[in-house]
């Protein structure tokens, strides 16, 4: 288990298994029933550098040569919950200002521990959720598109779908571990912003 504070690396993976993207993040919370962990604003992240981009609106990695470009996160603060061995994570977000902005439900195969960190395959859909509960599917044209491609496996279309559902119910009725104050979280003033460990794309 990784302790309060302690800098790890959330591995995105791509179809093929390898890291794609490298998130440095620092760890809330590390325990049998949640994992909690926090990208800050400014993190240097790592991306894939150069892909040959296709699929609908050309956002997906079609082939890329194993290099990376390091570019600061600035989307949002963001605190990623994740109970172990379940198909998703559900992320809450903040301004820089840390003006609330709402749950993001990332749909996903179940995180796998690594040595510095945890490894996670996303399944392309996700559901974004307003503060006031208001909610849509995001990237269903992607998530059809890999099906088609054979990136994602068609026969689970169903239950992905189900499990997002899921998800989304355990926000609206503030089930574990959304019945905490989450929104009212701050990291703690003495962490830094970690960087990610070498040979972190191994």
């Amino acid at each position: 288990m990784f302790r309060p504070g302690e800098a790890i690396a959330l591995r995105a993976l791509d179809p093929s298994g390898r890291p794609l993207i490298g998130l440095p993040a620092t760890i809330v919370e590390d325990g049998p029933d949640l994992i909690a962990a926090y990208l800050a604003v400014g993190a240097p992240v790592l991306w894939p550098a150069g892909p040959e981009l296709g699929g609908p609106r050309g956002r997906s990695i079609i082939r890329w040569d194993g290099k990376y470009r390091e570019s600061p996160w600035q989307r949002s603060e963001l605190l990623i919950l994740y109970r172990p061995s379940e198909g998703h994570s559900v992320q809450l977000l903040w301004s820089p200002e840390w003006v609330f902005r709402g749950w993001y439900v990332n749909l996903e195969e179940p995180w796998r521990r690594t040595p510095i960190g945890f490894d996670i395959r996303d399944l392309e859909l996700d559901i974004e959720v307003a503060p006031d509960f208001s909610w849509h599917w995001k990237d269903e044209d992607e998530f059809e598109w890999s099906i088609a491609e054979g990136r994602i496996d068609g026969k689970r279309r169903d239950a992905i779908h189900t499990e997002g559902k899921r998800a989304l119910q355990r926000i609206i009725g503030r089930e574990p571990p959304l019945d905490r104050s989450w929104e009212e979280w701050r990291p703690d003033p003495s962490w830094h912003v970690p960087s990610l460990p070498d040979g972190w794309g191994e």
